[in-house]
């Protein structure tokens, strides 16, 4: 087990690693959000050049003392255009427009490569502050010209006109890069609205010492403006003038002030938060205001590359500069000794990583640096503390399997031990490999109360060690509505596999395509979760002599909804395949572009149509291409959609 060094300030009772945190107040409860090293102290793998870092997490609390983990928000599955798996110290939860934004950075460069890595910014957006989030362009923030950006710790700050700016460091993987970036973001929150202005900090100070390395966090109190960012004193040996020969070695917070928010911040440095007596040389911080106080939330150090969150109370001296805050002897600011870690229910994601006890239950890689977990018959997950308020109608759960031979494959949830209440009940079928994952949603026993939560599986028929199948992540959820029946639902391109129907050429009265057109395929794995891992593997997509075609379907008068799934399954590069989506002679989608609506390749853009009114005796769907050829991977057809 991992050593973190105690303290007081803990906010996760010593359970979840968790990093670069950043803190605001919204409605009225104080929301830490944080990324998360891998994975737990009941669980650890291997995080060298925080390769590891696999998703972003939310807790949040009103007393210090109560705090609920709301789960995973956002993790790497969810943008396509990155080689690396690590997302790094962005933020999330800032609220505008009615919605909440994220800015994360991704790695861009691959695992294989031996370094920390360099890295871009996506922007995403969501309805509720817990996520989901969804990529905004499907692709990395650009400047307002256009141009890449390679950078660190983007979060936003206020001015004194209330108007959104973007504050950022420069990437440790560029030449550089000790930087800090602010440019003004358009009313969206999704781009940037002007140049960024570069502040002027102290980079390299008289003796040669690097002063600013990394992590600018930018407040106002009062009149001052308040620059923080990360410093390690001496770093490679050279000499730092702003530290004294008595001052621990390490990762330093520092600060300097400013009149203006655009700086200068290169004169008056001093310490905010000190090195652990481990002499760490990682520590990161956000800064919030609540309930008319401020905080400091920060990371420490282990003996390894895992990482625990600390919450204090920040003290200002009647000039305004800052009470220094020393890890060891940090109280926090709840009470001394006491912190309380619920699990939520209704999460985004409950990642199964992050159980407290298994048995039976083998850890084997998924896709990009996530875990899942091999259980076998009466293996368990348990989850301790998990708070479903007033009870949960329904749960979402995430499995594969690659057994053939499973039989009476099953995921039981039950509460407080192995035989206690069954609330739920998954039914586990062969998925064709441990990477296919699909989503099974089913009804749950609403039973009220934070109680500990089994995920026990049952079956036969497992494979040479005796596992069953593969869980990666579930939640519950407040209702439960069962799954449409579709009326078609196609595997365009394949021969009818995840439960759809084997596509076909449509006769003269009969359902299928039309025009000339031909079939594409892949053996890469479709990772965006869309529950259809095996038939978006294959799609349709007119010959090269053929700019359209099209699908029919016969259908009696009334209202119907038409789901068009799409996966770029070709080696088609950005913008390379654009078309138009025509129903019943309505233009749905112009210009739609698979890699961008998808954030990738080998992922899963999913466009809805409700409301569609039967034309000649039937739905006719054409897809017309304009660059590359079009290609559609599944379609459903719904009655009463609308």
């Amino acid at each position: 087990m991992d050593e973190i060094l105690p303290t007081r300030a803990l906010v996760t009772p010593g359970y979840q690693y968790n990093s670069d945190p950043t803190c605001r107040e919204i409605n009225g409860r104080f929301y830490l959000f944080t990324t998360h090293d891998p994975f737990t102290v009941n669980f650890q793998k291997n995080n060298d050049f925080f390769r590891g870092m696999y998703d972003c997490h939310a807790y949040s609390t009103t007393d210090f003392d109560h705090w609920i983990d709301h789960g995973s928000l956002l993790n790497t599955h969810d943008s396509g255009w990155h080689q690396g798996s690590a997302v790094w110290d962005g933020d999330l939860g800032i609220p505008a427009n009615g919605k909440f934004y994220a800015y994360i950075p991704f790695r861009m460069n691959p695992d294989s490569e031996d370094n920390y890595g360099h890295y871009q910014i996506g922007v995403f957006e969501a309805d509720r502050i817990e996520g989901p989030y969804g990529d905004v362009h499907g692709s990395p923030l650009r400047s307002w010209d256009g141009q890449e950006i390679w950078g660190l710790s983007p979060t936003v700050v206020y001015a004194d006109s209330g108007e959104p700016y973007l504050i950022w460091g420069g990437d440790a993987g560029v030449e550089a890069h000790h930087t800090v970036s602010l440019a003004k973001l358009k009313p969206s929150m999704t781009e940037l609205a002007e140049p960024a202005h570069l502040l002027q900090v102290e980079e390299y100070n008289a003796a040669g010492g690097l002063e600013y390395f990394e992590s600018p966090i930018l407040f106002k109190r009062g009149e001052l403006w308040y620059l923080t960012y990360v410093a390690i004193k001496d770093l490679e040996g050279k000499r730092n003038l702003n530290y004294t020969e008595t001052d621990l070695p390490g990762c330093y917070i520092q600060y300097a002030t400013s009149k203006s928010m655009f700086g200068p911040f290169h004169t008056g440095i001093r310490h905010f938060i000190h090195p652990t007596l481990y002499g760490d040389h990682n520590n990161q911080q956000g800064v919030c205001l609540y309930r008319g106080e401020w905080y400091v939330a920060y990371h420490i150090g282990s003996r390894s590359r895992h990482r625990q969150v600390c919450v204090t109370k920040i003290g200002f001296e009647a000039d305004g500069s800052l009470v220094p805050i020393f890890p060891d002897q940090d109280p926090g600011a709840g009470t001394p000794g006491v912190s309380h870690l619920t699990l939520d229910a209704f999460a985004n994601k409950r990642e199964a990583q992050e159980f407290h006890a298994r048995q039976d239950a083998t850890d084997e890689d998924g896709i990009l640096r996530d875990v899942h977990f091999k259980l076998k018959d009466c293996g368990y997950l348990r989850f301790n503390g998990i708070d479903f308020g007033n009870g949960a109608q329904g749960y979402r759960v995430e499995v594969s399997c690659e057994n053939p031979g499973l039989n009476g494959g099953h995921l039981e949830f039950r509460l407080g031990n192995p035989q206690g209440q069954k609330i739920a009940d998954a039914r586990i079928e062969w998925t064709k490999g441990s990477r296919n994952y699909v989503t099974l949603t089913g009804p749950a026993t609403p039973v009220p109360g934070v109680h500990d939560v089994f995920l026990l599986a049952r079956g036969q028929g497992g494979d040479a060690e005796g596992h069953l199948f593969n869980l990666n992540w579930f939640t519950f959820t407040r209702g439960f509505f069962p799954e449409r029946k579709a009326v078609y639902a196609v595997d365009c391109g394949g021969v009818g596999e995840d439960g759809l129907q084997p596509d076909q050429a449509a006769g003269p009265e009969g359902w299928g395509y039309v025009g000339n057109t031909v079939a594409a395929r892949t053996d890469a794995v479709i990772y965006y979760n869309a529950s259809l891992p095996n038939a978006l593997k294959t799609g349709r997509m007119p010959t090269l002599q053929a700019p359209a075609f099209g699908y029919r379907f016969p259908v009696p008068g009334g209202s119907y909804g038409v789901q068009l799934l799409f996966a770029e399954i070709g080696d088609a590069a950005y913008g390379a395949r654009t078309f138009d989506v025509e129903v019943n002679g309505r233009v749905v989608l112009e210009n739609f572009e698979i890699l961008t609506s998808a954030s990738g390749p080998n992922r899963v853009a999913v466009r809805e149509f409700p409301g569609i009114k039967p034309a000649g005796g039937g739905i006719e769907v054409r897809f017309l291409s304009k660059g590359g050829r079009a290609l559609v991977n599944a379609i459903r057809v719904y009655a009463d959609a609308s």
